[in-house]
């Protein structure tokens, strides 16, 4: 096909599913060299044929991984993605049915290395230093809910116990701590309203009002403050689901945002 050119009566070009379901990207996480690997359900990017839902962007072009040989079939493609500075690639199998197995995979130099199993799906996956953090509505036999942390050799739970419902985000902050949210109540032990910060010795609360928040879909640090998005009113504001931490609350962003008048 070099040199082919796409018949846009077949249909929109870029990721396409086998089967007339609409194509889905459900995660994006950029790489050291520049590229970045896009995961989720599809069978075609652009002109290029794939096994499995994963393709890596470069210049502007699609490109297979390399490892994509070792790779496991896998159908119903991947949930979530996470590359380290030394250009590991974690990848979590996607379910539909989440009461089937899936598998967190490491792929590295050629190989694809299986870390664990679990039921459920993986929302997030994320390297923090060394570790690898797993975060979702997952458990795995005789082991980790919703969180876990893969120091290379093992599969731990989250320090201190597991949260008590799903965990939907996690990120690195700058002074070397992690923040993670998502629909939990306790977690590491502690009473904590969607999201909590573990500084490597303890965890510590950052959290909504019991009445405010679902659930908190994303954290980010932004100047030196703690973001959060996601489903949830601010007592006395007039608009929701945008907020930061300042001063021990939290407190609208920007107006938030709202569907409203």
């Amino acid at each position: 096909l070099d040199g082919a050119r796409w018949d846009a009566r077949f249909t929109l070009a870029g990721l396409t599913g086998r089967d007339g379901v609409t194509p889905i990207v459900r995660d994006v996480a950029a790489a050291p060299d520049g590229s970045a690997v896009v995961v989720g359900y599809f069978r075609w990017a652009g002109r290029t044929r794939l096994d499995q839902g994963v393709v890596r962007v470069r210049a502007r072009r699609f490109e297979p991984l390399a490892e994509r040989a070792a790779l496991p079939a896998h159908p119903e493609g991947y949930a979530a993605v996470a590359v380290d500075a030394a250009g590991r690639i974690a990848l979590a199998e996607f379910r539909v049915d989440a009461g089937r197995e899936g598998r967190l995979l490491l792929v590295s130099g050629g190989e694809v290395r299986e870390i664990a199993r679990f039921t459920g799906n993986v929302r997030t996956l994320a390297f923090v230093g060394d570790a690898l953090w797993v975060a979702g509505q997952f458990a795995v036999a005789d082991g980790p809910r919703h969180l876990a942390v893969w120091d290379g050799t093992e599969l731990r739970g989250a320090p201190g116990g597991d949260p008590d419902a799903a965990v939907l985000t996690v990120t690195a902050l700058s002074g070397g701590s992690v923040a993670v949210g998502g629909s939990f109540g306790r977690i590491g032990g502690i009473d904590a309203g969607r999201v909590a910060v573990w500084d490597g010795v303890a965890w510590s609360p950052r959290s909504f009002a019991a009445t405010e928040a679902l659930r908190v879909l994303r954290l980010v640090e932004w100047d030196g403050e703690l973001v959060a998005g996601g489903v949830f009113a601010l007592a006395g504001a007039t608009s929701s689901s945008l907020a930061r931490f300042r001063a021990g609350r939290w407190e609208s962003l920007g107006g938030g945002v709202s569907v409203g008048p």
